[in-house]
């Protein structure tokens, strides 16, 4: 019976990756055609600053993995958790739950308890959800006021259960605060990412319109049907930029060429990391 229920995951998982790749291509073709795009603005110098924001994208994520591992309950090296952000992001890619699983398996060897660790990945995830829903409804209260009102109402009943799951493990208020601190810097990254691309094609787009796309990301993310939100959050991009006002086919060029960028630099570091022999050990040095 386990046998079976693993295949029919791992199937699942592929389905839902041929799918998530069809609805990317899907979204990517509209966008690149009905958005007013021209070749002689590209500034390619943007670039830099965009891959200097990926990375420290992958900064923050290994920064919250430290934070999760202590309010679990246990410790892990900057190394480690450097690793696993790459690893795990890299990973996601892939049919199955790779970020979660890496996580899992390294809180797991440095002695957390499989209760912990699930209700510390769960609170964080609903974390992050709650902080990027209460800036995307930002971003949307002076173009669709109602809509806003329901992100914020929703994003706040998502912050505060998944704090309310992290404090029952008995954890440090501080390591809270640091939390969300850490899950408003990881949005604040993407809205940057998401107004650099903006730049760089010379796109409309203000910071509020574009802080609005900021809930995409983890919304996607908790579909777990498809592998790293591929195609949804270009999707829910879209739609979001449509709401704002940023436009649907802009919003669905920033969040592709976004992916694709943010894929550039986290292929060849997944492959330097796994060069050099790295291991899902909580003391790597």
């Amino acid at each position: 019976m386990a046998v079976a229920r693993s295949l029919s995951s791992l199937t699942l998982r592929i389905v839902g990756f041929v799918t998530g790749f069809c609805l990317l291509i899907g979204v990517a073709r509209f966008g690149f055609r009905s958005a007013e795009l021209d070749s002689g603005s590209f500034v390619p110098s943007w670039l830099i600053l965009l891959t200097t924001l990926a990375l420290f994208t992958l900064f923050t994520i290994a920064a919250e993995f430290r934070i999760l591992a202590r309010i679990a309950g246990v410790a892990i090296s900057k190394r480690t958790a450097f690793g696993v952000s790459v690893i795990g992001t890299a990973a996601n890619l892939l049919p199955v739950p790779g970020s979660a699983i890496t996580r899992f398996i390294v809180l797991q060897r440095a002695g957390a308890a499989k209760a912990a660790i699930t209700a510390a990945l769960l609170g964080a995830a609903l974390a992050w959800l709650g902080v990027a829903g209460l800036i995307a409804g930002a971003g949307l209260a002076g173009s669709s006021p109602l809509v806003a009102a329901a992100f914020v109402a929703g994003a706040s009943a998502s912050l505060g259960g998944g704090l309310a799951i992290l404090r029952q493990l008995d954890c440090f208020t501080r390591d809270l605060l640091l939390l969300v601190a850490t899950e408003l810097t990881l949005t604040l990254i993407g809205i940057a990412r998401f107004l650099t691309v903006a730049a760089m094609l010379a796109l409309p787009g203000t910071l509020q319109e574009t802080a609005a796309l900021a809930a995409a990301g983890p919304a996607s993310a908790a579909v777990g049907f498809v592998p790293a939100g591929l195609g949804v959050r270009e999707s829910l991009a879209a739609a979001l930029g449509a709401l704002s006002g940023l436009g649907a086919a802009e919003a669905a060029v920033i969040a592709v060429v976004d992916r694709a960028i943010g894929l550039g630099i986290l292929v060849p570091a997944a492959a330097v990391t796994v060069g050099i022999g790295f291991r899902l050990d909580p003391k790597n040095k």
